[in-house]
Protein backbone atom coordinates (compact mmCIF):
# COMPACT_ATOMS: atom_id res chain seq x y z
CA UNK A 1 0.00 0.00 0.00
CA UNK A 2 1.31 3.58 -0.94
CA UNK A 3 1.97 5.75 2.08
CA UNK A 4 -1.16 7.91 3.15
CA UNK A 5 0.60 10.43 5.19
CA UNK A 6 3.82 11.56 7.61
CA UNK A 7 4.05 13.91 10.56
CA UNK A 8 7.06 14.89 12.23
CA UNK A 9 6.95 14.04 15.92
CA UNK A 10 8.97 15.22 18.68
CA UNK A 11 10.38 14.33 22.21
CA UNK A 12 12.04 16.93 23.91
CA UNK A 13 15.52 18.83 23.81
CA UNK A 14 18.98 18.44 24.89
CA UNK A 15 22.20 20.25 24.70
CA UNK A 16 24.93 19.19 23.31
CA UNK A 17 29.09 20.37 22.26
CA UNK A 18 28.75 21.44 18.51
CA UNK A 19 31.61 19.39 18.23
CA UNK A 20 29.60 16.57 18.61
CA UNK A 21 27.40 17.24 15.90
CA UNK A 22 30.12 18.43 13.13
CA UNK A 23 33.22 16.45 13.16
CA UNK A 24 36.72 18.35 13.24
CA UNK A 25 35.81 21.43 13.30
CA UNK A 26 37.13 23.48 15.82
CA UNK A 27 35.09 26.32 16.13
CA UNK A 28 32.27 24.52 17.45
CA UNK A 29 34.00 22.77 20.25
CA UNK A 30 32.90 24.30 23.38
CA UNK A 31 29.43 25.90 21.89
CA UNK A 32 26.11 24.38 22.95
CA UNK A 33 23.42 23.44 20.48
CA UNK A 34 19.95 22.99 21.88
CA UNK A 35 18.63 18.81 19.68
CA UNK A 36 15.61 18.27 18.99
CA UNK A 37 14.43 14.59 19.37
CA UNK A 38 12.87 13.51 15.81
CA UNK A 39 10.77 11.14 15.15
CA UNK A 40 8.31 10.48 12.05
CA UNK A 41 4.69 9.05 11.85
CA UNK A 42 4.23 7.09 8.37
CA UNK A 43 0.54 5.69 7.92
CA UNK A 44 0.21 3.40 4.96
CA UNK A 45 -3.27 1.37 4.31
CA UNK A 46 -1.52 -1.43 5.85
CA UNK A 47 0.91 -0.59 8.80
CA UNK A 48 1.39 2.58 11.01
CA UNK A 49 4.91 2.83 11.05
CA UNK A 50 7.50 4.87 13.53
CA UNK A 51 10.38 5.60 12.97
CA UNK A 52 12.76 6.25 15.78
CA UNK A 53 10.95 6.85 19.00
CA UNK A 54 12.63 9.85 20.86
CA UNK A 55 14.21 9.63 24.36
CA UNK A 56 11.91 7.44 26.78
CA UNK A 57 12.25 7.89 29.94
CA UNK A 58 15.32 10.19 30.34
CA UNK A 59 17.39 9.68 33.85
CA UNK A 60 17.82 12.43 36.55
CA UNK A 61 21.72 11.97 35.63
CA UNK A 62 21.30 12.56 31.69
CA UNK A 63 18.58 14.73 32.45
CA UNK A 64 20.70 17.30 34.67
CA UNK A 65 23.59 16.75 32.23
CA UNK A 66 22.26 17.43 28.64
CA UNK A 67 19.48 20.15 30.08
CA UNK A 68 16.95 17.69 29.11
CA UNK A 69 13.04 19.47 28.70
CA UNK A 70 10.52 17.95 27.26
CA UNK A 71 7.52 19.97 26.93
CA UNK A 72 5.84 17.88 24.85
CA UNK A 73 5.96 14.61 24.92
CA UNK A 74 6.31 11.30 21.37
CA UNK A 75 3.43 9.69 23.08
CA UNK A 76 1.72 13.24 23.65
CA UNK A 77 2.27 14.04 19.60
CA UNK A 78 1.06 10.71 18.80
CA UNK A 79 -2.55 11.54 20.27
CA UNK A 80 -2.29 14.83 18.89
CA UNK A 81 -2.30 12.65 15.48
CA UNK A 82 -4.97 10.61 16.51
CA UNK A 83 -2.83 7.36 17.23
CA UNK A 84 -2.23 5.34 20.85
CA UNK A 85 1.15 3.57 21.10
CA UNK A 86 -0.92 0.04 20.54
CA UNK A 87 -1.41 1.43 16.85
CA UNK A 88 1.79 1.58 16.04
CA UNK A 89 2.43 -1.60 13.75
CA UNK A 90 6.07 -1.39 12.77
CA UNK A 91 9.23 0.67 14.34
CA UNK A 92 12.11 1.26 12.61
CA UNK A 93 15.06 2.13 14.63
CA UNK A 94 17.82 4.45 12.67
CA UNK A 95 19.89 3.15 15.62
CA UNK A 96 19.79 1.83 18.92
CA UNK A 97 21.19 4.98 20.97
CA UNK A 98 18.67 5.79 23.79
CA UNK A 99 17.47 9.31 21.82
CA UNK A 100 16.30 7.28 19.01
CA UNK A 101 14.38 4.07 21.16
CA UNK A 102 14.10 5.34 24.32
CA UNK A 103 9.71 4.78 23.86
CA UNK A 104 10.27 1.06 22.20
CA UNK A 105 8.52 -0.44 25.15
CA UNK A 106 5.84 1.31 24.65
CA UNK A 107 4.72 0.05 21.61
CA UNK A 108 4.00 -3.71 22.51
CA UNK A 109 2.16 -4.74 19.11
CA UNK A 110 4.45 -3.17 17.05
CA UNK A 111 7.55 -5.17 15.11
CA UNK A 112 10.94 -3.87 15.63
CA UNK A 113 13.23 -3.21 12.88
CA UNK A 114 16.92 -3.03 12.96
CA UNK A 115 20.51 -4.01 11.57
CA UNK A 116 22.40 -6.87 12.78
CA UNK A 117 25.32 -5.10 12.94
CA UNK A 118 23.20 -2.70 15.57
CA UNK A 119 21.96 -4.99 17.60
CA UNK A 120 25.35 -7.01 17.96
CA UNK A 121 27.19 -3.67 18.33
CA UNK A 122 24.54 -2.50 21.33
CA UNK A 123 25.50 -5.33 23.36
CA UNK A 124 29.50 -4.50 22.80
CA UNK A 125 29.97 -1.13 22.41
CA UNK A 126 33.17 0.76 22.02
CA UNK A 127 34.51 2.94 25.39
CA UNK A 128 33.19 6.06 23.34
CA UNK A 129 30.09 4.99 22.53
CA UNK A 130 28.65 3.42 25.64
CA UNK A 131 26.95 6.05 26.97
CA UNK A 132 24.75 6.00 24.12
CA UNK A 133 23.07 2.86 24.56
CA UNK A 134 20.76 2.19 27.53
CA UNK A 135 20.64 -1.85 27.85
CA UNK A 136 17.51 -1.43 29.79
CA UNK A 137 15.56 0.52 27.15
CA UNK A 138 16.32 -2.33 24.86
CA UNK A 139 15.12 -5.34 26.85
CA UNK A 140 12.30 -7.20 26.10
CA UNK A 141 11.73 -4.92 22.42
CA UNK A 142 10.88 -7.76 19.60
CA UNK A 143 13.58 -7.05 17.00
CA UNK A 144 13.94 -8.01 13.87
CA UNK A 145 17.18 -8.05 12.58
CA UNK A 146 17.88 -7.40 8.95
CA UNK A 147 21.33 -7.06 6.97
CA UNK A 148 21.80 -4.43 4.79
CA UNK A 149 19.36 -2.72 2.38
CA UNK A 150 15.65 -3.58 2.71
CA UNK A 151 12.04 -2.99 1.35
CA UNK A 152 9.70 -2.35 3.71
CA UNK A 153 6.69 -2.04 1.55
CA UNK A 154 5.40 -0.01 -1.38
CA UNK A 155 6.97 2.97 -0.81
CA UNK A 156 9.51 3.00 1.97
CA UNK A 157 12.44 1.44 1.99
CA UNK A 158 15.72 1.14 4.58
CA UNK A 159 18.99 1.60 3.53
CA UNK A 160 22.35 0.62 5.14
CA UNK A 161 24.37 3.79 6.32
CA UNK A 162 27.02 3.17 8.39
CA UNK A 163 29.22 5.06 10.14
CA UNK A 164 27.97 7.15 13.20
CA UNK A 165 27.15 3.42 14.35
CA UNK A 166 28.31 0.37 12.79
CA UNK A 167 24.84 -0.65 12.35
CA UNK A 168 23.17 2.66 11.14
CA UNK A 169 20.36 3.00 8.87
CA UNK A 170 18.44 5.69 7.14
CA UNK A 171 14.53 5.22 5.82
CA UNK A 172 13.02 6.47 2.45
CA UNK A 173 9.87 7.19 2.10
CA UNK A 174 7.68 7.84 -1.19
CA UNK A 175 5.26 11.08 -0.34
CA UNK A 176 3.79 13.80 -2.07
CA UNK A 177 5.97 13.05 -5.01
CA UNK A 178 9.68 13.64 -3.03
CA UNK A 179 11.51 11.06 -1.54
CA UNK A 180 11.59 11.77 1.94
CA UNK A 181 14.85 10.64 3.70
CA UNK A 182 14.89 10.09 7.61
CA UNK A 183 18.47 10.49 7.73
CA UNK A 184 18.77 9.64 12.16
CA UNK A 185 22.01 10.71 12.73
CA UNK A 186 24.10 10.47 9.73
CA UNK A 187 22.11 13.83 9.10
CA UNK A 188 21.59 14.77 12.88
CA UNK A 189 21.78 17.89 11.32
CA UNK A 190 21.74 20.30 8.17
CA UNK A 191 25.10 20.88 7.77
CA UNK A 192 25.90 17.23 8.27
CA UNK A 193 24.38 16.79 4.52
CA UNK A 194 23.91 19.84 3.23
CA UNK A 195 28.30 20.43 3.55
CA UNK A 196 29.09 16.80 4.03
CA UNK A 197 30.57 17.60 7.41
CA UNK A 198 30.27 14.16 9.13
CA UNK A 199 28.49 14.10 12.71
CA UNK A 200 31.07 14.13 15.92
CA UNK A 201 30.44 10.91 17.39
CA UNK A 202 31.22 8.32 14.68
CA UNK A 203 32.82 4.94 14.85
CA UNK A 204 33.96 5.54 11.07
CA UNK A 205 34.05 8.70 9.48
CA UNK A 206 34.93 7.71 6.16
CA UNK A 207 31.58 5.17 5.87
CA UNK A 208 29.73 8.04 7.71
CA UNK A 209 30.71 9.99 4.35
CA UNK A 210 30.10 7.72 2.03
CA UNK A 211 26.85 7.32 3.71
CA UNK A 212 26.20 11.17 3.37
CA UNK A 213 26.73 10.79 -0.50
CA UNK A 214 24.79 7.90 -1.00
CA UNK A 215 21.80 9.99 0.88
CA UNK A 216 22.81 13.35 -1.08
CA UNK A 217 22.66 11.17 -4.27
CA UNK A 218 19.02 10.19 -4.24
CA UNK A 219 16.72 12.33 -6.41
CA UNK A 220 13.64 15.05 -5.38
CA UNK A 221 14.97 14.37 -1.82
CA UNK A 222 13.51 16.50 1.54
CA UNK A 223 15.53 15.46 4.32
CA UNK A 224 14.53 15.07 7.49
CA UNK A 225 16.82 15.57 9.98
CA UNK A 226 17.42 13.65 13.18
CA UNK A 227 18.14 17.00 15.75
CA UNK A 228 18.30 19.87 14.08
CA UNK A 229 16.84 22.74 15.34
CA UNK A 230 15.41 24.57 12.50
CA UNK A 231 13.72 21.34 10.54
CA UNK A 232 11.69 22.51 7.57
CA UNK A 233 7.75 21.49 7.31
CA UNK A 234 6.47 18.76 5.26
CA UNK A 235 6.11 19.12 1.48
CA UNK A 236 2.06 20.02 1.58
CA UNK A 237 0.05 18.59 -1.14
Amino acid sequence: MAVKDCVLLEDGTFDLDMGLLVWMKPQYYGKKYKCVARSMLVVTGEDVILLDTGCGKVPDRTVKEYNFERPSSLLQGLERAGYSPDDITMVINTHLHFDHCGWNRAFKKAKFLVQTAELDYSQHPHKFQREGYFKGVLEGTRFEPITGDHAVSEGISILFTPGHTPGHQSVVVKWRGRNMIFCGDTGAVAENILKRNVIGITTDPVKCLESIDRLRAIPDAFFVYAHDNDQPELPRA
